[in-house]
C-alpha cells in the first residue's frame, strides 16, 4: 500500500484544491505504472476471462486439458477436489465462465497505523463490463475516483477530472490496476514453482482445492511464505471467476482483505449497470 506523506510546513492549499492535486497525482502515478508492466499478464488473461465464450469454445480445447477441466465442471461432488498447477493454468484461460453479472466488493490494505480502503463495482453484461472505483468501504458517488468501461476490442479508463486514457485491443489493459485485483497467473507460477521445488520454494505451502459454499462452488487457493510465514488465502466464485473474498496476514495481523458486498447473476441487472 502507498505510504502516507506527512504534511510539510508549507501554507496549506484550500482543501479542494488539494483534494484535486492529490487525484491528479494518482491518476498520472496509475497511467504510469501501467505503462511499465509487461504486454503479457493480465491483458492475456483479461482476453481469455472476457473473450472464452466466444475464442475458446470448449470444443477448441485441446484433449489432454479437457479431461483436466472435467474435475472444475463437476457440480455434484461434495468431498474437496484438489487442483494441481496445471489444471489451474488452463481453468483461468479456458474454462466457460458465466458472462453476465455485477459485483460490488471491498479492498482493504493496512500497514498497521493507516488503512486503505476503496470500493469497486464491476459489470460484465457478455463481451462489454465496466468499473467503477470508489474511495472507501461503501458506494458514494462522490467519492468516485475511476471509471472504465471496455468491450471487445478497447478500454476507455477516465477519472472524476476529465483525464482519460484509451487502451486498444491488444495492448496491456489496466483492469488489475483499475479492479484492484490479482493476476491470476502470479497463483498459477507460485502453485507450479512449489509442485516442481517444495523444498526451496518461496513457499513453504501451496494448496488449491474446490469445495462448496453457500454462494456457489468456490474454487479455494492458500499460500504461505516460507520467511516471515505470512499466509495468504484467496476464494473465487467458480462458475462466474470472480474473487469473491481475500485475506493476507503477516506477523498475525492481516493486512490485505476483499470482501463482496453485493452479487447479482441476473443478465437484466448487468445490462442495466452497463447502460446507466
Amino acid at each position: 500500500m502507498p505510504k502516507q506523506k506527512h504534511p510539510s510546513a508549507a501554507p496549506s492549499l484550500p482543501p479542494s484544491v488539494l483534494l484535486i492535486l492529490i487525484l491528479a497525482l494518482v491518476f498520472a502515478l496509475v497511467i504510469f505504472g501501467l505503462a511499465q508492466l509487461k504486454p503479457t499478464g493480465i491483458a492475456d488473461f483479461l482476453a481469455n476471462l472476457f473473450g472464452n465464450d466466444r475464442d475458446n469454445p470448449q470444443e477448441n480445447i485441446a484433449p489432454e486439458y479437457a479431461l483436466l477441466l472435467e474435475q472444475f465442471a463437476d457440480e455434484t461432488a461434495e468431498a474437496p477436489i484438489p487442483v494441481d498447477a496445471l489444471t489451474l493454468t488452463e481453468a483461468f484461460a479456458n474454462f466457460p465462465f458465466a458472462s453476465h453479472y455485477t459485483h460490488q466488493y471491498t479492498v482493504s490494505y493496512t500497514d498497521g497505523t493507516r488503512t486503505s480502503s476503496h470500493t469497486i463495482s464491476l459489470t460484465r453484461s457478455g463481451e462489454e463490463y465496466q468499473i467503477l472505483q470508489y474511495e472507501g468501504e461503501q458506494i458514494d458517488p462522490n467519492k468516485l475516483l475511476f471509471f472504465a468501461r471496455a468491450d471487445a476490442s478497447t478500454f476507455l479508463l477516465k477519472d472524476t477530472l476529465g483525464n482519460q486514457h484509451l487502451y486498444q485491443l491488444g495492448e496491456d489493459f489496466p483492469f488489475s490496476s483499475v479492479a484492484m485485483l490479482p493476476d491470476p497467473e502470479i497463483f498459477c507460477e507460485h502453485l507450479l514453482a512449489f509442485e516442481q521445488r517444495p523444498t526451496t520454494s518461496a513457499y513453504s505451502a501451496c494448496s488449491a482445492h474446490i469445495e462448496r459454499h453457500d454462494a456457489g462452488r468456490m474454487l479455494v487457493l492458500r499460500f504461505t511464505e516460507r520467511e516471515g510465514g505470512g499466509q495468504e488465502e484467496y476464494r473465487y466464485l467458480l462458475d462466474y471467476g470472480i474473487l469473491y473474498s481475500a485475506v493476507g496476514t503477516r506477523g498475525g495481523e492481516i493486512y490485505y482483505t476483499l470482501d463482496t458486498l453485493t452479487f447479482s447473476t441476473t443478465q437484466a441487472a448487468a445490462a442495466q449497470d452497463l447502460s446507466s
